[in-house]
């Protein structure tokens, strides 16, 4: 199969000949033009039987010569896909002692097999790096938004005197920290998408999956939704404590 840039492209692709090492291969499906296996180097792929050494791996077994690919059926899990295999490569062990014996089969998801673990707990280490960045930055803006509030007192008297009730001024302190936080987490899109660009422009060729890389709609739901978390309790929780000693008073 070859890969194409497009829909339409593809179609005209389908049942067309193509001359490979002076042999003819016949286009039975496109992948779609971001479609990487094993690396984006990779541009098209054969059937096994198309290969010129076909003839000779009929004639010699090769027990540990292939990796193959495979999509599990829904409601499968990857430790049933293992022990079924593990099954058959078992009854291969005894079938074939000689080149299957103590072999096995190894069964791993593709993104761990691309990948690598180790990337996985590379994001876990960047995840809570962040974590502890937000957390830093949250405790700053509370101790600035304290200040702000301590500074306010006056402002927040009057009103609550002119007859503002406590939960209309709590309302008017929890919607200025909520505005404060979106337009500051606006502020990480942008820059983040500026960091991105910068960041892609420093990754190795041989990265996979690099070009999947993006602020998608899940990106930009999380961060909404967290600036929202993050200016409703803190919003409220500062908000609460600056009008406590005020509606005390009066």
């Amino acid at each position: 199969m070859a890969s194409g840039s497009g829909v339409s492209a593809g179609e005209q692709c389908l049942g067309r000949r193509l001359q490979l090492d002076n042999r003819s291969s016949t286009i039975i499906g496109v992948m779609p033009a971001n479609f990487q296996f094993p690396d984006k180097n990779v541009q098209l792929w054969l059937l096994l039987s198309g290969d010129h050494r076909w003839t000779r791996f009929q004639e010699v077994r090769l027990a540990d010569a292939f990796s193959v690919l495979a999509r599990l059926k829904p409601g499968v899990s990857i430790e049933e896909a293992r022990a079924e295999m593990n099954a058959v490569a078992g009854r291969l062990a005894q079938q074939y002692p000689a080149t299957d014996a103590n072999l096995g089969v190894r069964v791993v998801p593709l993104f761990d097999q691309i990948a690598g673990a180790q990337l996985r707990r590379a994001l876990w280490i960047l995840g809570g790096a962040v974590l502890c960045v937000l957390l830093i930055a949250c405790s700053n803006i509370a101790s600035l938004l304290v200040a702000r509030g301590a500074g306010r007192r006056k402002e927040l008297a009057v009103r609550a005197a002119l007859g503002a009730g406590r939960w209309r001024l709590l309302r008017q302190l929890a919607t200025e920290n909520i505005l404060l936080s979106l337009l500051g987490g606006l502020a990480g899109l942008l820059f983040a998408r500026w960091g991105l660009r910068a960041l892609l422009a420093l990754v190795p060729e041989d990265l996979p999956r690099a070009d999947g890389i993006a602020i998608n709609g899940m990106a930009l739901a999380f961060a909404f939704a967290l600036c929202l978390l993050t200016g409703v309790v803190f919003g409220l929780l500062l908000a609460s404590r600056s009008l406590a000693g005020i509606c005390a008073r009066i």
